[in-house]
């Protein structure tokens, strides 16, 4: 049942971010990500389901405007000017956008997190204690694991 749920969700946020892209360009895709990862919690993995959203928005908006638009032409241009397989040009598009996407997750991700410190590290008690426990420099800050 679970994955049924973040399927659904998934596919919901890739229809957003390809109807977003579409409607408003490029720059939305962070945008919706940073949406996302405020209204999703912190364990369903927001940046992985924002990238993967984004990602699939991605190919579907190139799907579309491949039906209905000269995308064929404009890669075939880009394509005589650097020396890239058509091919190569949709899969960078598909990354760059999934990029995006995944950007706004990590945004809200960090900013969650530092909200929830305090000045203490609740496994090893304090952050000295936490630096020089994971092999850092005293007073040194560390980044621990994000629920990517």
């Amino acid at each position: 049942m679970r994955s049924t749920v973040n399927s659904v969700s998934v596919t919901t946020l890739a229809a957003v971010f390809g109807t977003s892209a579409l409607a408003f360009g490029w720059w939305i895709l962070p945008v919706v990500g940073m949406a996302w990862g405020a209204i999703i919690r912190q364990s369903d993995h927001p940046v992985r389901s924002a990238s993967l959203a984004a990602g699939i928005g991605a190919i579907g908006l190139l799907a579309w405007t491949g039906v209905h638009g000269p995308v064929a032409d404009l890669a075939r241009l880009i394509g005589a000017v650097a020396p890239f397989p058509m091919s190569l040009l949709y899969v960078i598009a598909i990354m760059v956008a999934a990029v995006l996407g995944a950007t706004g997750g990590v945004v809200v991700t960090v900013l969650r997190a530092g909200q929830q410190w305090d000045g203490q590290d609740r496994r090893s008690g304090s952050l000295a204690a936490a630096a020089s426990t994971a092999g850092g420099r005293r007073g040194e800050v560390t980044l621990r694991r994000f629920n990517w």
